[in-house]
């Protein structure tokens, strides 16, 4: 009770010297510099040792030292209540009996101190807590006591072990009740845990996003439908026990959500949900944008159809991404009836002839594709209109041919990210990519030239990764990969870089924050050391990463 007492003194006289003092200790400095500044008998020598000293300290953002001042006592009270708590309490709301001893009265005092913090503040900080992965499950449980109150209004819990779900989900209901977004998918909630959670939706009404997966049952269908009527996205997804009778409880109950517009229902093999299941619900949500990972919606789409008869007039559903395994003509032809919205597409393995009656889709900005045709993408694209939409493309295991990035660029001169993956790729000349922000190429041959034509070519580019093997890449060309608004790059086997490669990147490249993958240029250890220390010295927030040749991970960021 004594230790806990006295590390709640901890926290507060940290806070207090965070809030208070800090902003002192600012001022006090500047007025040292000035007064450094303008006094006329200053020594040269004793200026340039101070400016020296200054410039070894590397500036932090505000946000970034706030959060680690707060830390360390904020995580030293939680481990006051942590031992407040050795005897076993069953309720959370609360906080434990009145005779409990100091575990409620720290937690009491410390909310006590909060109360006049904002909502984001506290949410934010609660995010950073949660998001260590060294702090334990008790310990993230205390810390929602500490802060999770009614104006917090997101909240991602992090990774769970089971043993700490129940305290979790009793805090949730006690607390939770301002909560507009909540994340478990690091807590798969089973059994007793389950029920009791499925019982605290209850005190959850006010939510909106709601991430459950690899956990729901018919039971959690029901009890959303009952008491989260305000629900827009819902993810359900991975290793589930749903049913028919659950679908129908979520869509028919007297609370359901009529507004939810992503249900995420995708799992292994779409082994809970059927085309037929699927079909239902986009007959039943009227609102319903997206199933999410539910790889099967050209079958659902299939399906409706069929129920709906051959002559039947049909309502265009409201659909903007779809995602389809195998889509056969038919199955395009049923998207393009009732899916005029769509804006994103995810096809794997679609049939000869299925890519280019896309062009049809008068919305479609960002096409994602797996197992398909190169010459069937151009086609698509040449079609009047339909590259010009396009601002992204994600490709793997492209065939019949390599792709043409100058062709694409003159095919798509609003594309703003492209990936591609086993997707060769060939340059006939320099294009314009005057939207391009993020390349990425990766377990692909990409010629040299075609790497500095993409990038001379675009001005706007933030991403560069390359993963293929680069061997004819020289220090010398490495000033045509500079940009202005470069903030990534991602060399993985560019054999022939050296040290001064890198320092080119980092003068060249303002806006730097990532660069790598060393070890695959001609650079030692030593060196990517020598590089951080540059780093520190010109005072650039830069991840240099590394990855040791023997296997084991080094990564160094300055």
């Amino acid at each position: 009770m004594l230790l806990a007492r006295l590390l709640l003194l901890v926290l507060l006289e940290s806070l207090s010297w965070w809030c208070f003092v800090l902003p002192g200790a600012f001022v006090e400095l500047g007025s040292e510099a000035h007064a450094r500044a303008v006094e006329p008998g200053a020594n040269r020598r004793q200026r340039q040792a101070g400016a020296l000293e200054m410039a070894l300290v590397q500036v932090e953002p505000l946000c970034r030292l706030g959060l680690q001042a707060l830390a360390a006592p904020l995580l030293a009270a939680v481990d006051a209540v942590l031992a407040d708590e050795e005897a076993p309490r069953e309720t959370c709301d609360g906080l434990g009996d009145a005779e409990d001893g100091g575990g409620r009265t720290v937690v009491d005092a410390v909310r006590r101190y909060l109360e006049a913090a904002p909502g984001d503040v506290l949410e934010a900080l609660l995010q950073a807590v949660l998001a260590r992965s060294d702090v334990p499950g008790a310990a993230r449980c205390a810390a929602l006591r500490l802060l999770l109150r009614a104006d917090v209004r997101s909240l991602g819990v992090g990774v769970l072990a089971a043993e700490h779900h129940a305290r979790a989900v009793r805090c949730l209901r006690a607390q939770g009740a301002g909560l507009r977004a909540l994340d478990l998918k690091g807590a798969w909630l089973r059994g007793v845990d389950l029920d009791a959670f499925c019982e605290a939706l209850r005190s959850l009404g006010a939510l909106r996003v709601l991430g459950v997966p690899h956990a729901a049952t018919d039971k959690l269908l029901e009890a959303v439908a009952e008491h989260c009527p305000k629900l827009t996205a819902l993810d359900v997804s991975g290793e589930t026990d749903v049913s028919r009778r659950g679908l129908e409880a979520l869509c028919r109950g007297a609370g359901a959500p009529k507004a939810l517009q992503v249900l995420d229902v995708g799992n292994l093999a779409e082994a809970s949900v059927s085309a037929e299941d699927a079909a239902f619900l986009l007959r039943s949500l009227p609102n319903l944008r997206s199933l999410g990972s539910y790889a099967r919606v050209g079958a659902a789409l299939l399906a409706l159809q069929d129920q709906d008869g051959e002559d039947a007039e049909r309502a265009a559903l409201r659909l903007e991404y779809l995602r389809d395994i195998g889509t056969t003509t038919r199955a395009a032809d049923a998207i393009l009836a009732l899916c005029p919205s769509l804006r994103a597409v995810y096809l794997d393995a679609p049939e000869p002839g299925v890519l280019p009656a896309l062009a049809a889709l008068p919305l479609l900005a960002d096409l994602k594709l797996h197992q398909f045709d190169v010459r069937e993408l151009e086609r698509l694209l040449s079609t009047a209109g339909a590259g010009v939409r396009v601002t992204e493309l994600e490709l793997l295991f492209g065939r019949a041919g390599p792709l043409d990035l100058t062709r694409l660029a003159t095919l798509c001169p609003g594309l703003q990210r492209l990936e591609c993956y086993f997707v060769d790729c060939s340059s006939s000349g320099r294009a314009a990519w005057r939207a391009l922000q993020s390349v990425g190429v990766f377990h692909a041959q990409l010629a040299r030239h075609a790497l500095l034509d993409l990038a001379l070519g675009a001005p706007r580019l933030q991403r560069l990764g390359v993963g293929c093997a680069l061997p004819d890449l020289s220090d010398t060309d490495v000033q045509d990969l500079c940009g202005a608004e470069l903030q990534e790059v991602w060399l993985a086997q560019a054999v022939r870089l050296t040290q001064a490669a890198a320092l080119c990147f980092l003068t060249g490249c303002p806006r730097l924050t990532s660069l790598g993958e060393l070890s695959g240029w001609d650079v030692t250890p030593d060196q990517v050391e020598e590089l951080r220390r540059h780093c520190e010295l010109s005072n650039l927030d830069v991840g240099l990463w590394y990855f040791p040749r023997d296997g084991a991970l080094g990564i160094f960021e300055a």
